[in-house]
Formats: C-alpha cells, structure tokens, sequence
C-alpha cells in the first residue's frame, strides 16, 4: 500500500487508493474500501457498504491505482489482491490499510483579495 499511508488524514472528496507490486506478471487487481475492517459482503450481516473494483494496474493512471468515488469524513479501511491469473489459485488479500477522511481537511484557504 502506497498512498495513503495506513494511518493518514485525507481530506473529504475522492482518494487515489495507489499501490505497488514487484512482479511485472500481475497486473489485475481487485481492490476493495469500507468503513467496514472486515468487508463483510453478506446482505444480511454487512453493517457497512463495501467498493469492489476490478483495476488494470498497467492502465491505471497512475499505474497501480484507483480513484475512490468521493468519501464523507470517517474512518476507511482499503486492501488489494492480485486477480486470479494463470493456473486459477485465489490470492489472499493484502493486510488491510486504514486512513480517516477529515472535513476540515477539505475546506479550500480563500485567495487573498
């Protein structure tokens, strides 16, 4: 996981989700964010929606990214794992990293006038 740093305030609106991988075979990844650490997809036990994106990481611009939808103040939690390739064996996710949307964060400086 490369931006943002696992712990990070980010301001509100949408947030590159970047991350970087040393073997130049993988290149689909799926990449999954929720306010919910566990990314419980079960539609009767989810407490919270959960984004799950298929990115082609040499498309991606930047490579290795995806541009969130813009994000209200709280606390995210995002991770990542190469889509099944080749022989067809699923990948464990990454560990998951965290960062909070702070509003205040958001709010522009106004220009002198």
């Amino acid at each position: 996981m490369v931006s943002p740093a696992n712990g990070a305030t980010v301001g509100a609106g949408p947030q590159l989700l970047q991350w970087a991988h040393n073997d130049p075979a993988l290149f689909y990844w799926e990449v999954q964010l929720s306010t919910d650490s566990t990314f419980n997809t079960n539609p009767i036990l989810a407490i919270a929606p959960v984004y799950w994106n298929l990115v082609h990481g040499r498309v991606a611009n930047p490579p290795n990214a995806w541009l969130t939808p813009a994000l209200a103040p709280g606390t995210y939690y995002w991770r990542v794992r190469a889509r099944v390739q080749g022989d067809g064996s699923v990948v464990s996710w990454s560990p998951a990293s965290r960062f909070m949307v702070n509003a205040a964060a958001a709010t522009p400086t106004p220009l002198p006038t």
